[in-house]
């Protein structure tokens, strides 16, 4: 065999396992960035309640919103929404189901119209869009002074995934908190997955 010939056979079989690798690498980057979708946004949102007792009928509420970055890519966060609702007291539909005698013994209440508290809408101009890095998170914070008969408390919190342009989607949390004086609790819902806007 001559150098020539084995230089020919040498130039194929580098020209077969460099296809090779890119079909490798293609089949790779589809797995891991494409089907795992890797390249979007991933949030996980979490609601911390302080409460202190302000005065004899009223109650300093601190409620701290935590998105955290649990993806690989740049967090953007421009349009976002906050609601808090009384639920003890009862009042609304609330109330009207608990005085039905004709009531189911089990019926789902998540979805009632609860009294609103507060409502605020966090909007952020393009100039001041708020960015969380891979791994890192940020805090929305609010105060609130409500009357001391409120007892428990419902916080729905929703940002809306700016990587989904033509949808309405984002991450939300829904939580139950119960008002009591100088106590603080902790709760939160895994906002990986995407859900539609409130």
């Amino acid at each position: 065999m001559s150098f020539a010939h084995f230089k020919d056979i040498a130039s194929i079989f580098q020209a077969l396992v460099t296809s090779l690798a890119l079909i490798l690498g293609g089949i790779w980057t589809y797995q891991l960035f494409i089907r795992r979708r890797q390249p979007l946004p991933r949030a996980k949102i979490e609601h911390q309640v302080t409460s202190r007792e302000a005065s004899a009928n009223a109650r300093l509420l601190s409620i701290n919103v935590v998105v955290s970055n649990t993806s690989d890519v740049l967090l953007a966060l421009t349009v976002g929404n906050i609601d808090v609702h009384q639920v003890f007291p009862p009042g609304g539909d609330f109330q009207y189901k608990l005085n039905d005698p004709q009531a189911e013994k089990c019926q789902r209440v998540n979805l009632m119209d609860w009294p609103a508290l507060f409502p605020y809408a966090e909007i952020h101009p393009k100039t001041h869009t708020v960015e969380i890095e891979p791994g890192e998170s940020e805090q929305f914070f609010y105060a609130l002074l409500v009357r001391g008969e409120v007892k428990t408390i419902y916080i729905k919190s929703y940002f809306r995934n700016t990587a989904k342009r033509r949808k309405d989607l984002g991450w939300g949390a829904e939580t139950f908190h119960d008002v009591l004086p100088s106590s603080a609790t902790s709760a939160g819902n895994a906002g990986s997955s995407p859900t539609s806007g409130p």
